[in-house]
């Protein structure tokens, strides 16, 4: 395109005044081909001749402003361009315009067979095979005083090299016998003059254009232009005019005029150039509850509340304007306001056209009613949803925030036009996308998240459809993050309820046989210790001290019991648990020496604390053999204090396999062990002393060993 722009101004730049008026010529006929066409196309787009006649408008329009850009082109390269660029509307254009004789002479039934479009179609195709594909038949470029032209070079035999006036003539000279054909059978006086208009006016245009376009052409002679694309313009011009007229006749028979005006609905008053009523329909009749002697010779303005004004073209605007009626009343009424002229531009009359609105009006205020009320509904939907007590908003299908409440834009900001994935500091929906179901399944859904916040909210979403059928979802956040940290305290506390109440059965047990067992195997051991040590028995010795040690393990355990059974009566004080570690300590390193096994102290900078030293350190023996026997020979049990959030922290740590998942949830229950000769009170009795010190006991156990940390309260 602006390559052609181009060529086109350049040229002017470079030859004279003959090849400006004959581009201006070319783009004069292009200009007027297109507004014949689409003026006409638009009087009635669905009439097949119109079509048609807007297909050749656009054709010669193209044909013409192709000889525009050929003719003042600065290279003779360009030139020949826009020459084959040319051939696909001259190769096409008698094809279009055989079709369109077809229509206008009403023989269209002789294209229903599809095989008859053949000779149709099939010529204009070999045309532009030979003068737009084919370069060897193409035409020659040589420069005339009038600027670039062409020549048709005679090298492909006489068939080829006459080809295209063949075609032309052909389909010009049957397109002509057609109309005629058709004025001469036709039994109306106009039809069959329009039949020779049309009829000269193309064969006129045939000959001149085949005198320019082809006879001097194959004659090498170049002293005239290319005039066809020009003189066809005269015969669009009286096909066009012709089309018109029929038309016109068609329907502007007086007697029909009037029966149209007698059935039309609305009401139509014709007056004299001084606006007295001439005439006068049914219509206006009843609207206005006269008869129509009554209204001759009437000012027809005395029946309008208001004036009709007329524009400069002597036609006003449809307006809304009210009839006074026989009773007085007022109709509204849309009205418009003419002038008719003759020929010669003087006026002959005036037509008022005006149609009853009163239903319109009616609808239109119901409506109005109705959208303030809708409006109010609508507000105060608005507010309540702004009061809601959640976070409330309405997402779209493309996830964008339409409405989002106070409490909604007090925690995430002001959310409305942006999606809802941004609002939460995300550049892409989620995995998964909730709403994205929602919309899909039409379904509502209810749930809890974590949002970027780490608050948990419980969602809740519910699709319905906004009032021009859109599909929406609300979507309200209830922020339970504390009702959720409730819930687990709870549940925290009700697990160490049930511990404490399984430890006060273990407690009621222990008190109840304790006293029972203890005695009867205190006069055991004692009967046991005097058979021993008579002389006959001397070679029972070892079964005797072996009957004491179980015994004695007994009472081991009869003393766990009693001390998870009874309230601590220790005496407490104020003591640095470092000290009474570093007094346990050798006694540690003796049992893991022994075991082959290590055992560390780290001792941190801690405060005293308010401790039984006879409790803290039967808690500390059990931690510490408990890890020496979790190990393998070779293992290191750690024991660490230090100050951590007001609190003294004691760890110990081991290095064994940790505990099994499926074990966790029992540790510390009474009689729970893993041990083979265990008792499971040993972390029982932990538990419950940590207890009496207001402390904390937990653990952290993975498969490379188990911390054991219990927390005790600095604050006095």
């Amino acid at each position: 395109m602006l390559n052609m722009i181009y060529c086109l101004f350049y040229g002017f730049l470079k030859v004279g005044l003959p090849v400006i008026a004959l581009v201006y010529l070319y783009l004069t006929c292009s200009s007027v081909y297109l507004f014949l066409g689409i003026s006409l196309f638009f009087k009635d787009r669905k009439n097949i001749i119109n079509k048609i006649f807007l297909a050749i408008s656009l054709n010669l329009a193209f044909w013409a402003f192709c000889y525009a850009l050929m003719t003042s082109s600065s290279t003779k390269e360009a030139a020949y361009f826009f020459n084959r660029l040319s051939s696909l509307s001259w190769s096409t254009l008698f094809s279009m315009v055989l079709y369109l004789f077809i229509y206008l002479t009403k023989r269209e039934a002789y294209l229903k067979k599809p095989w008859n479009h053949l000779p149709l179609v099939v010529p204009s195709l070999i045309a532009i095979y030979l003068y737009f594909l084919h370069t060897t038949s193409a035409n020659e470029i040589v420069r005339a005083s009038y600027g670039w032209t062409f020549l048709i070079p005679k090298r492909n035999g006489v068939l080829w090299d006459y080809y295209y006036g063949i075609y032309s003539v052909v389909f010009a000279l049957v397109s002509i016998w057609l109309i005629l054909d058709w004025g001469k059978k036709s039994k109306l006086v106009r039809e069959k003059k329009q039949s020779k208009l049309v009829a000269y006016s193309l064969l006129a245009s045939l000959i001149l254009g085949s005198i320019t376009n082809i006879i001097l052409p194959l004659l090498k002679k170049t002293y005239l232009p290319q005039l066809a694309v020009v003189s066809i313009l005269f015969v669009c011009l009286v096909i066009r005019y012709s089309m018109i007229k029929l038309k016109l006749m068609s329907f502007t028979s007086e007697r029909v005029v009037l029966d149209v005006l007698k059935i039309m609905n609305e009401g139509l008053i014709i007056t004299d150039p001084e606006g007295k009523i001439t005439s006068i329909n049914k219509g206006a009749l009843q609207l206005l509850g006269y008869e129509e002697s009554n209204l001759r010779g009437k000012l027809a303005e005395q029946f309008f509340q208001s004036d009709l004004m007329l524009s400069k073209t002597g036609i006003s605007s449809r307006s809304e304007n009210e009839i006074i009626t026989q009773n007085g009343t007022l109709i509204p009424v849309l009205s418009s306001f003419s002038v008719l002229l003759d020929d010669f531009g003087d006026e002959l009359g005036r037509v008022i056209l005006f149609q009853n609105i009163s239903e319109i009006k009616q609808i239109q205020n119901e409506l109005r009613n109705a959208h303030e009320m809708m409006m109010g509904e609508y507000t105060r939907l608005h507010d309540v949803i702004d009061s809601l007590p959640g976070l409330v908003s309405v997402i779209s299908e493309s996830y964008v925030v339409r409405f989002a409440n106070q409490n909604h834009n007090s925690v995430f900001g002001e959310s409305e036009g942006k999606t809802c994935y941004e609002v939460v500091a995300q550049n892409k929906p989620c995995d998964n996308c909730s709403i994205n179901y929602v919309f899909e399944n039409d379904l509502p859904i209810r749930g809890e998240k974590l949002f970027y916040n780490n608050r948990i909210y419980e969602v809740t979403l519910q699709p319905f459809y906004d009032i021009d059928g859109s599909k929406l979802v609300i979507r309200n956040l209830c922020d339970i993050t504390e009702r959720k940290e409730a819930e687990q305290e709870l549940s925290r506390l009700q697990t160490e309820m049930a511990r404490l109440e399984r430890l006060n059965l273990v407690g009621q047990m222990a008190a109840g046989i304790a006293h029972e067992i203890r005695n009867p195997m205190t006069t055991v051991r004692g009967y046991l210790q005097l058979l021993g040590s008579k002389s006959e028995y001397q070679s029972q010795e070892s079964t005797f001290q072996l009957m004491i040690d179980e015994l004695d393990r007994a009472n081991i355990i009869i003393s766990d019991f009693l001390s998870l059974a009874r309230n601590s009566t220790k005496e407490r004080r104020y003591q640095n648990i470092n000290e009474l570690l570093k007094h346990l300590f050798p006694l540690l390193e003796a049992d893991s020496f022994s075991q082959n096994k290590q055992i560390v102290f780290v001792a941190g900078e801690i405060p005293d604390i308010l401790i039984s030293q006879e409790e803290i350190s039967q808690l500390v023996l059990n931690l510490c053999r408990n890890g020496l026997e979790a190990m393998e020979e070779g293992g290191t049990v750690t024991i660490r204090t230090y100050l951590e959030d007001d609190h003294v922290v004691l760890s110990v740590k081991d290095e064994g396999k940790g505990i099994e998942a499926g074990d966790l949830d029992k540790i510390g229950t009474p009689f729970f062990t893993t041990k083979e000769k265990g008792t499971g009170l040993g972390l029982s009795t932990c538990y419950n002393i940590a207890a009496h010190h207001n402390a904390r006991l937990e653990f952290i156990s993975n498969p490379n060993g188990t911390t054991f940390l219990v927390r005790f309260i600095t604050k006095k």
